[in-house]
């Protein structure tokens, strides 16, 4: 009985498979790029936003940062690791239409954009906060009216109470994103007195030695405010999943 065999690395195809056919309709890199095609990179202040009629012509931003959100959501956070990525990885390879940069365009563009990524997690806020509202049925609201409530009265009665499971969700991610955050406070502190826990627990680690016994305990103590926002709030997580089902 023979294997199951692959075909040959050198086989020409007669009709190429297409890279779209790999990623799923379902797979987070379509909401990805998505949700980037979908901002105004101009207004949100990113370098080479417009081009200029002379030159070499750069990168465009929008696929860089398609780029940076991937790692992000991925905990690829360094730029030499983002560009081994963009050469093995299949889904970055249809994120980034085969393009390669090098990791140093990838550093740059990380550093001359810092006040855009700002208003870029802004706008994904935002994003899902108006998700949240949207998936409110329609009939709650419309019996509001019929019973005479006001625009006003009808968002603090029926809209409000009514996201605050997938507004206690939004706020665990936030409070997990600002946390977990290393490149903004590595970039802004410089006095030791200041650094946030996650820069602590890089400076454990160096090319001749680990700290693993110092390292395990900080690690166990970044993980104590996690455990206690997911205590008081897993209720709602659950109530917010559920609330995700209603139809309209």
């Amino acid at each position: 009985m023979c294997y199951v065999e692959g075909i040959s690395r050198s086989q020409i195809m007669l009709l190429p498979e297409v890279i779209d056919d790999y990623i799923t309709a379902e797979n987070p890199v379509r909401f990805i790029d998505a949700f980037v095609e979908g901002l105004n990179l101009e207004e949100l202040g990113f370098k080479n936003a417009i081009t200029k009629t002379t030159g070499r012509p750069p990168y465009n931003p929008s696929d860089l940062l398609r780029l940076y959100i991937y790692g992000y959501l991925n905990r690829i956070r360094s730029s030499r690791l983002l560009e081994k990525e963009i050469h093995r990885n299949l889904e970055v390879i249809w994120l980034m239409k085969k393009l390669r940069p090098d990791f140093k365009t990838i550093a740059d563009f990380r550093k001359e954009n810092v006040k855009a990524f700002k208003k870029v997690f802004r706008q994904f806020t935002i994003l899902c906060h108006d998700l949240g509202m949207l998936s409110i049925p329609n009939e709650y609201i419309d019996a509001a009216r019929i019973d005479g409530a006001s625009e006003i009265g009808i968002f603090i009665r029926i809209i409000l109470p009514l996201c605050k499971p997938p507004l206690a969700t939004l706020g665990i991610f936030v409070f997990l994103t600002m946390w977990d955050d290393f490149l903004w406070p590595l970039i802004i502190i410089s006095e030791d007195k200041y650094k946030t826990l996650p820069l602590g627990i890089a400076s454990f680690e160096s090319i001749y030695r680990t700290a693993y016994n110092n390292l395990m305990a900080i690690a166990l103590l970044a993980l104590i405010p996690i455990m206690v926002a997911f205590v008081f709030l897993q209720r709602r997580i659950v109530e917010s999943v559920a609330m995700s089902g209603l139809k309209q």
